[in-house]
């Protein structure tokens, strides 16, 4: 399993994110947040750029006030505070697996 990007994912009261994220996304609040003209898609590999459209196919119908609620009934947020507000990339993966269909 690769990570995505490198900052700690934090239990906060709103919703977790990315700590690095906080401030930029705090600016649209509920509200929906526009693709961004400038993003390089080749950065990405094919099995991550698979991945990122199959979350968005998934999640993308949602309201940010819907993920926010989705997120605070999963374990791995639950959990959190248990550990210092960090939400681990382990206690995502061993959530998350028991999605997997293949």
């Amino acid at each position: 399993m690769k990570k995505l990007f490198s900052q700690k994912n934090l239990r906060l009261e709103a919703r977790p994110r990315s700590s690095r994220h906080v401030s930029f996304f705090k600016t649209y609040g509920a509200n929906p947040i526009p693709k961004p003209n400038n993003f390089n898609f080749s950065v990405l590999n094919e099995n991550q750029t698979e991945f990122l459209n199959e979350v968005y196919q998934v999640f993308g119908q949602f309201s940010a006030w819907k993920l926010r609620n989705m997120t605070h009934e999963e374990p791995p947020y639950k959990m959190a505070e248990a550990s210092a507000g960090e939400i681990t990339l382990g206690s995502m993966a061993d959530y998350f697996k028991t999605y997997l269909t293949k």
